[in-house]
């Protein structure tokens, strides 16, 4: 008898169960792409600041010129090997002294700055602008670090 009375009560959870599904007042199951869809929200990139994508595009231009250079250097012709490799130093030498003068601003509060080295000449921008009670400084460091007189540095600012 007892067992008659569980099986009874199952039947009837059983069918209350059918009713509520059939009657689509209990939740409807999403699919899990729906429910995945819900949670993704969509965001721009960030934009580089100007002096990052500058100096990013300065390394990508330096690798490719160093990788050129470096396929001459397994030319026949030595003149041709021997300019390769004087090139080859001369970019590592101004990116050296580029990544000192760009160090020495930071060191001096200057977060975002650039150091171009172009021959004799040195263009420097930074970010914020340098304090006119700093100019001086700034610009007799720079030539100091690039072996260059003040005359031939210069100072843009934003």
């Amino acid at each position: 008898m007892k067992v008659h009375l569980f099986n009874f009560l199952l039947l009837i959870t059983v069918l209350g169960c059918l009713c509520i599904t059939l009657s689509r007042s209990a939740p409807e199951a999403r699919p899990v792409s729906q429910l995945q869809r819900a949670f993704v929200t969509v965001a721009p990139a960030p934009t580089p600041h100007p002096i990052d994508a500058y100096r990013q595009s300065r390394t990508l231009r330096r690798q490719e010129t160093l990788s050129a250079l470096e396929a001459l250097l397994t030319a026949q012709d030595t003149q041709l090997s021997t300019a390769a490799q004087a090139q080859i130093q001369a970019l590592a030498s101004a990116a050296e002294t580029e990544a000192k003068v760009e160090g020495l601003l930071l060191g001096l509060g200057y977060e975002k700055s650039v150091c171009i080295l172009d021959g004799g000449t040195v263009t420097l921008f930074t970010q914020p602008a340098v304090a006119d009670a700093d100019t001086a400084a700034v610009l007799q460091s720079a030539a100091d670090l690039c072996r260059v007189s003040t005359e031939n540095v210069q100072l843009l600012v934003p």
